[in-house]
């Protein structure tokens, strides 16, 4: 979230997270019929974690089949 704050892109969050004040963050529903958005993984190969790997497949899986672009 501090990253978000400083400019450096979106964060998907829990909905916990909403009474939390970062300066800079504007939390927004994802509410569209077909929500789209760029997603970047940047990651030192040595230390991709398993959960990591996982997330990072399903989330070109569901690219591939424009779900996620």
């Amino acid at each position: 979230m501090h990253l978000v704050g400083l400019g450096f892109g979106i964060a998907l969050t829990r909905s916990c997270a909403l009474g939390v004040y970062y300066p800079g963050v504007i939390y927004r529903p994802i509410s569209a019929p077909e929500p789209h958005a760029a997603v970047y993984a940047i990651w030192r190969p040595e230390t991709l974690s398993p959960e990591a790997s996982v997330l990072l497949a399903y989330v070109q899986a569901e690219g591939r089949q424009g779900a996620v672009e």
